[in-house]
């Protein structure tokens, strides 16, 4: 998922710089213009188009309504511009950031893609069955009644599909993944060694050292819920 996201945003991004090209360009083009009626007027001599009869009287009047015209158009050219060029810079720091994480799940060791799969299915499991009771008891109970019991949040749960659902637990796996990894940075600098670590009986507790750069991380798992409807839920300390 994390690579996809790579994908995309790299894709928005070299829209975003075709579309600040082509605002760029449009400025420069109304710049021209404005610059061009301004001539006229510092000059005193004005174009064919305003020598015409329907003009008699009337000329230096219309120029100056032209200027006006233009330099709204410049201004509003170059607002577009501004808008095109922080949009550029937002996605700039957006496929930065998503390249990092990426090669951080790329990098990451075998015991860690385990424990990836390990909280899919397992947070797979637990929505399953949570979904499918929901939307049996919001059949017997009536809209109204159920979520009263469950809240609306419930209500919207049952009609989620199994695609939906493991979509949705795969990327919170890897943000999980992500996030435990950027922690032991933070502690080690960069990672040299995962061989300390080990899964425990569960496949789902991280256990044990990672070593780095700038020293040894100790990482230690406390589990809770993961029965029922209730969701797995892993603290995971580095110290």
């Amino acid at each position: 998922m994390t690579m996809i996201k790579y994908e995309n945003a790299k894709a928005r991004l070299e829209n975003a710089k075709v579309k600040l090209e082509k605002a760029q360009r449009r400025l420069q083009r109304k710049m021209d213009q404005l610059a061009k009626l301004e001539l006229y007027k510092v000059n005193g001599t004005l174009p064919k188009k305003y020598q015409a009869p329907e003009f008699k009287g009337q000329a230096e009047r219309w120029l100056q309504i032209d200027i006006q015209f233009a330099t709204d158009e410049v201004k509003e050219a170059n607002k577009k511009v501004s808008e095109a060029t922080e949009k550029v810079k937002e996605l700039t720091e957006k496929v930065e950031q998503l390249k990092v994480k990426n090669e951080d799940l790329k990098a990451v060791p075998e015991v860690l893609v385990k424990l990836q799969n390990e909280l899919e299915n397992s947070w797979n499991k637990t929505a399953f069955y949570r979904r499918d009771l929901y939307k049996s008891e919001c059949k017997e109970m009536g809209y109204k009644a159920f979520v009263k019991k469950y809240g609306y949040h419930a209500y919207e749960e049952k009609d989620l599909t199994d695609k939906q659902i493991k979509s949705k637990n795969k990327v919170a796996a890897q943000g999980y993944i992500i996030d435990l990894v950027g922690r032991v940075k933070k502690k080690v600098g960069i990672i040299t060694d995962y061989s300390g670590i080990r899964l425990d009986s569960t496949g789902k507790a991280l256990n044990g050292m990672i070593k780095g750069t700038n020293g040894t991380a100790y990482v230690e798992t406390i589990i809770a819920g993961g029965w029922n409807i209730q969701r797995l839920h892993l603290r995971t300390i580095v110290k």
